[in-house]
């Protein structure tokens, strides 16, 4: 079932997220079958507990896609893996709401040359006589919850499969994939009690920012222990007058340490604001984050603080409505990443930056050690986010994977790569487990020492990197994951996927790679394939490629050095991408009503200008429906970004 998980990871969830988001609901997929196979092969017991823990933790949602295949069977009880995975599924759920079944049409099979035709048919007659009965039960017992029976697809034999990177795949999978989000946004909004449409949002970036936060502290609650001494000192920090400014290296866990930290201040301590730099294109503007901070400091105090919406209006007004905040009522501001700020606009660091503040009003932020004093914070006091000591490391190392802990590893791999002296930083760990996790899972598989041996050479090549500093040793981790990825795809294909992935103005979805390539691109599917692999390994939030990542773009550059005229061609081919998508679209089949196409609104005008497409800008910043949907969409300070393209355009 690559293809129907492949559809669904790519196309269907990120769409349900975006849908989902303008409800202030975030989803999260678990795949029972992403990493598993060598599980099942070593310890299919094992591979079922874990898969039911998983069902348990989603209930009462669950889909099966179910094929012509009988699964894995336990000797125990001789049945499959699959057919275990829906009883469980079954008798846990109440009349069965959320539960669906998606079946898919033998037809679709017709086509598969036989040598293939083992992926996706039981050879066994036996065998396939119980698929044969799972699915008359499933239609005949569980008919209520049957959302598809007969799904269509077709073999085509030219497209490439983006799990091996053969040829040959099934495609056509839109009619399945649509009545998937169809079913699972129908038990999604009966479950939660959703509105038959999403409450107006005057400031789309707080919504993204909302978003961002939900998930970035699901994806990190495993480790709240960890921060919990630092979280002391920023709190101690509190009511001083000062800043205080939290400083550490790329990687080291600057944005989880803050969210967790506005978790524990959030349960006591009045009003807390968190705004994240890197949530989104919006985010990254400094002007755009003044304007955020000051209308939210007028909506929960009832004071008016805006002057004007240039950034020095806005960096004056921010000091001031600090000042103006009622005694009796206590503020903490959080920023995160403000090394991450990326102004056209220059605006002194000291022209917003508080020198001082009242006690009841605090502002807390982060950025890199290196970048502390050029961004005005002299004054601050500074909270040094030091690196995991070696307990940190291996409670670090037992949650990279519910499916592989640190401790299966082998106590010499483990303490070759906990010893190492960037393994205080948790993203070098994590990037070093992600490079020697495949030759685990083949030493776990394996009875022979090919397995150890490759685990071995893995590890110490990983423990090798790991002497450098941190930063360092980020960047050649990254670039080791490159060399393997070689062994797989040509580095000319690996080039032009990075290329395109550094080309965004923020980041790209992995369903917009996709319409891209079907788009224009010249390589067509051969990327895909690249981009599953090291999607695996690359840093990724929130479902997005996260090309942004300074370390991996360091590694890359100095690993392909793509061109200027190759970055400079992909910049065009994204304008022209984007210039053929519509201004609004309908989130959900069938509903009258539209939303901003965010991403098109803050891509765009930047795509147009560094592909040199000057007429298209000028076209584009001329247009007045396009200068209202984005300055209503994207808040007043888009206004004077347009102010900004068509002066560079007069230049």
């Amino acid at each position: 079932m690559h293809a129907e998980r492949d559809h669904l990871s790519r196309i269907v969830f990120p769409k349900l997220r975006l849908i989902a988001a303008l409800y202030g609901v975030h989803v999260l997929e678990i795949d029972l079958r992403a990493g598993v196979t060598e599980w099942i092969m070593a310890s299919p017991e094992d591979a079922l507990r874990v898969c039911q823990r998983q069902i348990d933790r989603c209930r009462p949602f669950f889909i099966c896609i179910l094929g012509e295949r009988y699964g894995s069977v336990l000797p125990s009880v001789d049945r499959s893996i699959t057919d275990l995975e829906i009883q469980h599924a079954v008798d846990g759920a109440a009349g069965g709401l959320g539960v669906s079944f998606f079946l898919r049409s033998p037809s679709a099979l017709t086509d598969i040359p036989e040598i293939r035709k083992s992926d996706f048919v039981e050879s066994d007659p036996a065998v396939a006589q119980r698929v044969e009965r799972l699915k008359h039960f499933i239609r005949h017992e569980l008919a209520p919850m049957v959302a598809y029976d007969g799904y269509p697809a077709r073999w085509d034999a030219s497209a490439i499969d983006w799990a091996s990177g053969r040829p040959g795949r099934l495609v056509d999978l839109d009619s399945f994939g649509r009545t998937v989000g169809e079913v699972v946004w129908s038990h999604l909004k009966n479950r939660l009690g959703l509105p038959s449409r999403p409450p107006q949002e005057a400031d789309p970036a707080s919504r993204e920012q909302a978003e961002q936060q939900r998930a970035f502290m699901i994806n990190s609650s495993n480790t709240e222990d960890l921060r919990r001494p630092i979280n002391a000192q920023l709190e101690a920090s509190l009511g001083s007058g000062r800043p205080t400014v939290l400083i550490g290296e790329p990687g080291s866990g600057k944005t989880s340490t803050l969210l967790s930290f506005c978790n524990v201040l959030a349960k006591g301590h009045g009003n807390v604001l968190f705004h994240f730099v890197g949530a989104c294109q919006q985010s990254k503007s400094l002007p755009h984050t003044l304007w955020r901070v000051c209308r939210n400091i007028e909506q929960l105090f009832g004071i008016d603080v805006i002057t004007g919406l240039d950034a020095p209006s806005l960096a004056v007004s921010l000091r001031q409505g600090l000042h103006r905040i009622p005694k009796d009522m206590r503020f903490v501001l959080v920023l995160d990443g403000i090394d991450e700020f990326e102004d056209e606009e220059s605006i002194l660091p000291e022209m917003w930056w508080p020198d001082w503040m009242p006690p009841h009003v605090s502002l807390v932020a982060s950025c890199s050690a290196d970048d502390v004093g050029r961004l005005g914070g002299q004054n601050a006091a500074l909270v040094h986010l030091m690196p995991l000591d070696l307990g940190a490391r291996s409670e670090l190392l037992e949650v990279l994977s519910p499916l592989l802990p640190g401790k299966m590893l082998g106590r010499d791999v483990e303490d070759m790569l906990l010893s190492c002296n960037a393994a205080g930083n948790p993203l070098f760990l994590k990037l070093a487990y992600s490079f020697i996790w495949p030759a685990a899972t083949v030493a776990r598989t394996s009875h022979g020492q090919t397995g150890r041996d490759e685990l071995l050479t893995r590890s110490r090549h990983a423990a090798a990197i790991g002497r450098s500093a941190a930063s360092s040793a980020i960047e050649l981790i990254i670039e080791a994951i490159f060399a393997e990825a070689e062994n797989y795809f040509e580095p000319d294909l690996l080039r032009n996927l990075l290329a395109l992935l550094a080309s965004a103005r923020w980041r790209l979805q992995e369903s917009e790679i996709d319409g891209i390539l079907r788009f224009i691109h010249p390589s067509g599917d051969a990327l895909l394939p690249a981009l599953f692999f090291l999607r695996a390994y690359l840093p990724r939030r929130w479902g997005h490629v996260e090309p942004i990542h300074r370390a991996v773009i360091a590694a890359a550059v100095r690993r392909y050095s793509p061109s200027p005229e190759l970055l400079s061609a992909n910049h065009a081919l994204l304008a022209k991408f984007f210039l053929a998508g519509a201004n609004a679209v309908s989130p959900e089949p069938g509903e009258s009503y539209v939303i901003p196409n965010y991403r098109k609104l803050e891509e765009l005008p930047w795509q147009l200008f560094k592909a040199q497409m000057h007429h298209e800008l000028r076209v584009l910043t001329s247009d007045p429906d396009w200068r209202d949907i984005r300055q209503r969409s994207l808040g007043p300070i888009a206004a004077r970004e347009d102010l900004v393209w068509a002066a560079r355009l007069a230049s």
